[in-house]
């Protein structure tokens, strides 16, 4: 059956699949999300190349198994129900950039022809300057990369006001105006709170690792002795670029008297040579300490979406954190009760295959979620969660479970 489904084409049989279901479920793709992940195998590959088959090879892996094998899903979902539109087996060592473009160049006609999609979000992968080229007859949101010097720049000059602002709930944002490879944008500088509290445990525990290092080097630096002046000065700078939390100041080179003879030197008597010893006084670097905590405090959301008629901020903000849909749906294919977390099939196209299987599981999980929410929404019913508190959205996973001492007997 995998062999079949390859030969008749994966990722087209899917997109057949999730048009059908849209249609019955009568959703209307308004905004759908991007993401990839990789899936770890624990066999040895050692294929040919061919035309349109993945290469099945080592790379960076989310489920931190680097020593194995690994391919790569690639999801588009909606934005609404967190249902897969579109999905695609990837070679293990692909970057999310170059999957995010082909993915981009390949489907965007079909996302706006047969899912009448208006909006694509996805990660900081998406921005790129050929990426957002090619979506240029759509809307689009995505998150500025840290890499980029202007997001920093945007960071250190509003992150204080913004925390200032916070009401230590709720995301605070600035919002201005940019271009990037020749297309205007709206960038939203976003505080966040809890990012915030997560940055000062986390930075604070880096900074205090480096800090012990540098330590660790200043004191081995003061023991050392030198022939000259001179060459404690070249070492004392070479010493600075090498510590990374830390500044040293008030340096004081100290000359040692040193005698060639054996014994204690006679009263007066003039040194045979001088060694040199470095003494300084250091401190943590601070201001580095509050940009890295700014710098995770905030982020910078963009959005092709310029027209102040219909640009809405908290709604552009409230797309981008929907991500968490096609997320959640990597999750729910990772989950050790989907028996899919480790792959053993010995061919690529198989793996292909297997793939589509994967997805169209996920698709009938999210299908049967978002209409067992609609009914309990539009009858104003609800039901109980883990903790007993009645919801009107739980998860059709924990539903499932209500079910498991259910027996039917047939006679």
């Amino acid at each position: 059956m995998l062999d079949s489904i390859y030969e008749a084409g994966v990722s087209e049989t899917y997109a057949v699949i999730a048009s059908n279901a849209f249609k019955t479920l009568n959703i209307t793709c308004h905004m759908s999300h991007i993401d990839t992940t990789t899936f770890h195998t624990d066999g040895k590959y050692n294929q040919a190349e061919e035309a349109g088959v993945i290469k099945i090879t080592k790379g960076y892996s989310r489920d931190h198994r680097p020593e194995l094998n690994q391919f790569g899903l690639k999801l588009i979902v909606e934005g609404q129900a967190g249902i897969p539109m579109m999905m695609a087996a990837l070679s293990g060592n692909d970057n999310d950039k170059t999957r995010f473009k082909q993915a981009i160049k390949d489907h965007i006609g079909q996302l706006q022809d047969d899912f009448s999609v208006q909006h694509i979000v996805g990660d900081s992968a998406l921005y790129s300057a050929e990426t957002i080229k090619l979506m240029s007859h759509i809307t689009w949101t995505t998150r500025v990369p840290e890499t980029i010097g202007l997001a920093r720049g945007y960071i250190e000059k509003y992150a204080d006001q913004l925390a200032a602002d916070n009401d230590g709930l709720n995301l605070n944002y600035q919002c201005v105006d940019e271009s990037y490879a020749g297309v205007e944008q709206k960038w939203l500088v976003v505080y966040s709170p809890q990012a915030h509290e997560r940055a000062k445990r986390n930075v604070s525990k880096q900074f205090s690792k480096k800090s012990q290092d540098d330590q660790k080097l200043l004191k081995a630096f003061c023991n050392r002795s030198f022939a000259c002046e001179k060459d404690a000065c070249h070492e004392l700078e070479l010493l600075k670029k090498k510590l990374a939390v830390t500044n040293v100041h008030d340096e004081v080179i100290e000359p040692i008297a040193g005698f060639n003879g054996r014994g204690r030197p006679a009263k007066g008597a003039a040194p045979d040579f001088y060694t040199y010893h470095v003494h300084v006084v250091s401190s943590s670097n601070y201001q580095q300490y509050q940009q890295r905590l700014q710098r995770k405090s905030c982020f910078i959301i963009v959005t092709n979406q310029t027209d102040m008629d219909v640009f809405d901020a908290d709604e552009i903000l409230a797309g981008y954190k929907n991500q968490q849909k096609v997320e959640r749906g990597f999750r729910f294919l990772k989950d050790p009760m989907f028996l899919a977390s480790s792959v053993f099939l010995k061919s690529p196209k198989r793996i292909m295959a297997l793939t589509m299987v994967m997805t169209v599981c996920l698709l009938v999980y999210a299908a049967l979620e978002y209409r067992m929410r609609k009914s309990l929404h539009d009858n104003h019913e609800t039901f109980p969660n883990q903790i007993g508190k009645m919801v009107e959205k739980p998860t059709i996973r924990w539903v499932f479970q209500y079910f498991q001492n259910i027996q039917i007997l047939l006679h």
